[in-house]
């Protein structure tokens, strides 16, 4: 009895902390889950605001250098406004039709050519007035990695007229990504949609090409925004990532936290509810040592009255003297075979009514 008392109780106790462990464990990943979704949301439209203020402002600008050739100083001036007015532009200029430097936010013009980067041949080789994210590169004024922003300037007569370029320093976007809480071994990242590296924290090399993971070989055909699992192609931890494309430029953010961090605050909680589970199984063993003890002394008890019973009837049944046993109420309850030779009667005939006291 005491044995299956134990059992159920241990069985109740282990399956309910086996249960709430389960349910905890996943809720605990749903919220982690959504929390990253989330934030990839914001992260994904911060960096389409980021795009988004300079393609305004270059679209204006193309328009104006399409029929216009302001003075170097006057347009000059202005490009070094714009740069101030949007904190993620640490430069901006214009390449002429032979990729030298005609206007930029310099304090003088630099005297390379930029006609073999990449952007500059496209704009040169396709008329689209679409404002072009490539990169990154590293820059060749300052030898920083970041990323080109660059637009066609078509002449009125629908020639090429030069390319509009803007730099974003790639430690705009980590420096903005440093100051979320994602764990030891987190991490965010802006790509473009082919898988090119534009910026990470914490900081990796920039440039690098990862478009051979399930994120951009299965996951963006199915979905501009969702969230799983993967092993991450930076450390090789098991991770939960989010990510989101922007609707208006080809990038994407992810967001990605490792399970273990993830888990962190369970395992806390699972090591609390162990402890107790702990003290109440050490309660309900202490009670059921507790019982097995009662039982043992009551079966020892038990045992020893039958014994000292039956050497009570042993010595009451073989010896010459009458022994009688009363109750309570006077009724006879034991007369011993003696009274057959002592008193010639037959145990049977002594009477079982009370025997009346009498006074001394």
């Amino acid at each position: 009895m005491v044995g299956a008392f134990l059992a159920l109780m241990l069985a109740c106790v282990l399956g309910l902390v086996a249960w709430k462990a389960s349910v905890a464990r996943d809720a605990t990943l749903s919220r982690a889950q959504e929390d990253l979704k989330n934030l990839t949301r914001s992260l994904a439209e911060q960096a389409a605001h980021a795009f988004k203020a300079p393609d305004v402002a270059m679209a204006g600008m193309a328009d104006l250098l399409k029929f216009q050739n302001p003075l170097p100083e006057r347009f000059n001036a202005y490009l070094v406004a714009t740069t101030r007015a949007m904190p993620q532009i640490q430069q901006i200029g214009v390449l002429n039709p032979e990729g030298n430097w005609r206007y930029g936010s310099f304090a003088a013009l630099p005297a390379h050519n930029n006609s073999d980067r990449p952007y500059f041949i496209y704009h040169r080789d396709n008329p689209s007035p679409k404002m072009l994210i490539s990169g990154p590169l590293n820059l060749r004024t300052n030898g920083r990695p970041s990323i080109i922003l660059s637009r066609r300037i078509s002449t009125s007569s629908g020639d090429f007229g030069g390319v509009l370029i803007a730099a974003i320093d790639c430690d705009y976007f980590g420096d903005f990504y440093r100051s979320f809480q994602i764990g030891s071994h987190g991490g965010v990242s802006l790509l473009s949609t082919d898988g090119t590296l534009f910026a990470r924290w914490p900081a990796v090399q920039t440039g690098r090409k990862i478009a051979d993971v399930p994120l951009f070989q299965e996951r963006l055909s199915e979905s501009r925004a969702g969230s799983y699992k993967i092993k991450s192609p930076f450390d090789g931890l098991s991770k939960y990532i989010a990510y989101e494309q922007s609707t208006e430029y080809p990038v994407l953010v992810t967001v990605a936290r490792a399970e273990n961090d993830v888990l962190a605050s369970w395992r806390t909680d699972l090591v609390s509810d162990a402890l107790v589970a702990g003290l109440m199984i050490a309660i309900i063993m202490a009670m059921a040592a507790l019982l097995s003890s009662q039982f043992r002394f009551r079966t020892r008890l038990e045992q020893s009255l039958r014994e000292r019973e039956a050497r009570f009837r042993l010595l009451a049944d073989n010896i010459a003297d009458i022994v009688i046993v009363m109750d309570r109420k006077g009724y006879l309850r034991y007369v011993s075979p003696s009274v057959v030779a002592v008193l010639g009667k037959k145990r049977g005939r002594v009477p079982a009514a009370p025997v009346p006291r009498r006074d001394s």
